[in-house]
């Protein structure tokens, strides 16, 4: 089954396309992550990447280079785009009505 999907607008104004939630094999794989690394801002560097290969689908109609796109842009863009990841794979991304 496809993973359902939602449109963030960043203060940029192009769109994002992230899925709307994670398995929980994916959870386990970005705590894994979490714990490889020498330093603690390379653990966080490399959970952060893997969490946008999971959860962000396109950026600006694209899903070519959506990491690499997304740092390249606005502090604003990543920003929000970071928050939003982090919603999804806590569970706290809920559809509006």
């Amino acid at each position: 089954m496809d993973a359902q999907t939602h449109e963030v607008k960043l203060p940029s104004g192009k769109i994002a396309v992230l899925r709307d939630s994670l398995t929980g094999e994916d959870f386990r794989v970005l705590r894994g992550i979490a714990v490889e690394g020498k330093t603690v801002r390379e653990r966080m560097d490399n959970t952060e990447n893997k969490l946008f290969e999971l959860v962000v689908v396109s950026l600006d109609g694209s899903s070519e280079n959506v990491l690499q796109r997304a740092l390249a842009g606005s502090a604003g863009d990543f920003g929000v785009l970071s928050d939003a990841a982090s919603d999804v794979r806590y569970g706290r991304f809920t559809k509006a009505a």
